[in-house]
């Protein structure tokens, strides 16, 4: 049952990421402008590749964590392997690779300015009963960055839901011990969780 529910999940992020990353929609500029349309198109479609990749990587060892052992070893393991792997995934392609968000629970997910930027757009869109859309841009030092949406999917809430009421009494209680600044409960299904970050060096 947790594996269909997790399956469940896999397949609403691969739709989100996908509709979003829809190439009829034009994404829209953040930080700074980038005027070279073949570089916003390379970039684009390389950070599309770096999420999808990275959420499949992330994603087999999550679902292989709770068939272990539950919710509370998935959180376990995201607690010490989550940003391990990531970085992983960044050697392997050369660019940085992030998830961040307004309500982090791990505090070296935290967003930064620009970043809550990114997120706004995104959460006007939702808003406006939309799917929020990738987007790239300038972080005015030279770097570029693609941005693509988390979307909150009901099997999220086991960890991110109401405290005490989605999130089980055990499972809240090691949240708490292993992230004591943990910011990121109290979500419904279709909230904005944060953004997976590309950022390209250049």
């Amino acid at each position: 049952m947790k594996a269909k529910l997790f399956n469940l999940y896999l397949t609403f992020l691969l739709v989100s990421v996908w509709v979003a990353c829809e190439p009829a929609r034009q994404p829209q500029a953040a930080a700074g402008p980038i005027d070279n349309d073949s570089l916003l198109i390379k970039y684009r479609q390389e950070g599309k590749l770096i999420v999808a990749e990275s959420f499949k990587a992330l994603s087999k060892a999550l679902l292989t964590a709770i068939d272990s052992g539950g919710v509370s070893h998935a959180l376990q393991f995201c607690n010490l392997q989550a940003i391990p792997l990531t970085d992983s995934m960044a050697r392997l392609y050369g660019a940085e690779v992030r998830r961040v968000s307004n309500k982090n629970r791990n505090p070296a997910n935290k967003a930064s300015e620009d970043d809550l930027e990114i997120m706004t757009m995104m959460q006007q869109a939702i808003e406006k009963s939309k799917l929020p859309s990738d987007t790239i841009f300038d972080d005015k030092t030279g770097n570029l960055i693609y941005a693509a949406p988390i979307v909150i999917a009901p099997p999220c809430l086991r960890c991110h839901g109401m405290p005490e009421n989605e999130i089980a009494a055990g499972d809240l209680q090691l949240i708490r011990s292993l992230y004591p600044d943990d910011k990121a409960v109290d979500y419904q299904t279709g909230m904005l969780r944060g953004i997976w970050k590309i950022t390209f060096k250049r």
